[in-house]
């Protein structure tokens, strides 16, 4: 028998007993399986981190070449004071005085 001691009560020495062949190979078939899966995650980072070629955009060296002052933002707005950055009360007046200014006489609904 595979394991010392462990035999069974018909058939005494002469035979193995089948329950303890059967959970031997049971745990060597699972460690196998789990042994596969775990190379085949290792193979897959390793594809992952080594060949994956990702071509230089166009955007990020625009970014990385701009100058760090404010005025060079993206989110600059032409009223900005172009020495500090900060906003202006002309940053707010998108058109003629008349369009800021409310109607007088209407009611909102």
């Amino acid at each position: 028998p595979p394991i010392k001691g462990r035999e069974s009560a018909l058939f005494s020495d002469q035979i193995a007993d089948p329950l303890t062949q059967a959970m031997i190979l049971t745990a060597i078939v699972i460690s196998m399986a789990m042994t596969a899966f775990m190379l085949s995650l290792a193979y897959r980072q390793y594809r992952y981190r080594t060949e994956d070629f990702i071509q230089d955009d166009t955007e990020d060296v625009a970014i990385s070449v701009r100058p760090n002052i404010a005025s060079a933002a993206p989110d600059h707005d032409a009223s900005d004071d172009p020495e500090t950055g900060r906003m202006t009360s002309e940053g707010d007046e998108f058109g003629p005085e008349s369009f800021e200014l409310p109607l007088k006489g209407e009611k909102d609904e």
